[in-house]
């Protein structure tokens, strides 16, 4: 079938990408403070969870993690987060074919200066391509909530997950998700004249990463001062 045939047509997009992303990343250096994540300076700073640092909780452990990563599985995993980003671009394209070869034809023709701050380094990379990826995830779920009668307690279960980690990757992010959490809980007020729990569960877990995020800063500012 013609539905059949595009899916295919997607998951060989998506497989090829992923395979070429991969192969690329393999010749990437690490770069900027990505050494000194990967040294014995990045285990220090999660044993002091990251105090004197900043509230980037999970962002700074994903860099731990993938400056530790032996290069060719780094590659993949960074690899397949993009992937992920791409599926997710798509299906907020609602499956569009055209769209989504847009998507990805900006994705691999970003300028030099700015593929450096994300392909090209690894704690940029964790900050800016991962929560932009964990936004899209949260917007999906949002969405979703309008166009299925009912969305079932795992998917709102892993959604919530992801919007609670995702306020502790990026300042920006964290601000981002509040305004949209908060936006979507009026959005669906004015039109259902009531309140949805998983939305408002969403914007309890953003706000605690927040919180997390805000004390800590809090924190340090105080104690310099």
């Amino acid at each position: 079938s013609a539905a059949s045939d595009v899916y295919k047509r997607q998951f060989w997009i998506l497989i090829i990408f992923f395979v070429l992303f991969s192969i690329w990343q393999l010749w990437v250096p690490e770069a900027l403070d990505d050494w000194r994540w990967g040294s014995e300076v990045g285990i220090m700073r999660l044993k002091t969870w990251f105090e004197g640092y900043n509230g980037r909780y999970f962002g700074d452990i994903l860099v731990i993690v993938l400056t530790r990563l032996p290069i060719v599985l780094r590659s993949m995993a960074i690899s397949g987060i993009m992937t992920a980003m791409l599926y997710l671009i798509y299906q907020l394209t609602e499956y569009k074919i055209l769209s989504f070869l847009i998507c990805v034809f900006f994705v691999v023709n970003i300028p030099t200066s700015l593929m450096s701050q994300t392909y090209g380094w690894v704690s940029g990379f964790s900050n800016f391509c991962v929560s932009a990826t964990m936004i899209l995830g949260f917007l999906l779920y949002h969405i979703s909530i309008f166009k299925e009668k009912k969305v079932s307690k795992l998917k709102t279960g892993i959604s919530m997950i992801n919007a609670f980690l995702g306020s502790l990757v990026l300042e920006n992010s964290t601000v981002y998700l509040i305004v949209l959490s908060i936006a979507f809980l009026i959005i669906y007020g004015v039109q259902y004249k009531k309140l949805h729990k998983g939305m408002l569960l969403h914007l309890i877990m953003v706000g605690i990463g927040a919180v997390s995020y805000t004390h800590l800063r809090a924190h340090e500012t105080l104690r310099h001062l």
